[in-house]
């Protein structure tokens, strides 16, 4: 159980096998908070981390290092076509490797990119808010 409110560009385990379906992602997965909720009970944004090679997928986006502490020689990828909303009960802190919670936290650049991809995927539905509505 979180005893701290998830913030910007922290990285947690989340808990993705709760009800879900395929193609949805399944069991424990790294996820980087893309918004806040704000307090424990309220719910957070997040995009999912892979170690699975995303090379050519244009809504996933290599970090620059892998934020797992355990294995920072990984390579790893926020798939950022998968947007999740959910609760802190899904979120579990990291370790490092003497077992200590860890809160490892994305580089601005790697947030930026990460942003970039967001819109993207998104793209539709942003221009629709942007252009005056059709008749």
């Amino acid at each position: 159980m979180l005893k701290s409110v998830p913030r910007y560009a922290q990285v947690y385990w989340c808990d993705f096998s709760i009800s879900n379906v395929l193609p949805e992602f399944d069991d424990l997965h790294p996820a980087v908070i893309i918004r806040s909720g704000q307090s424990l009970n309220g719910p957070h944004m997040v995009v999912p981390i892979t170690s699975v090679n995303h090379e050519g997928d244009v809504y996933a986006y290599r970090l620059s290092e892998n934020p797992n502490p355990k294995r920072p020689d990984l390579i790893t990828w926020a798939i950022c076509n998968h947007i999740y909303t959910v609760a802190s009960e899904r979120l579990r802190p990291m370790h490092d490797r003497f077992g200590n919670e860890a809160f490892p936290k994305l580089s601005e650049r790697d947030m930026h990119e990460i942003g970039k991809l967001l819109r993207r995927a998104l793209d539709r539905i942003i221009q629709a808010s942007i252009s005056p509505p059709r008749g």
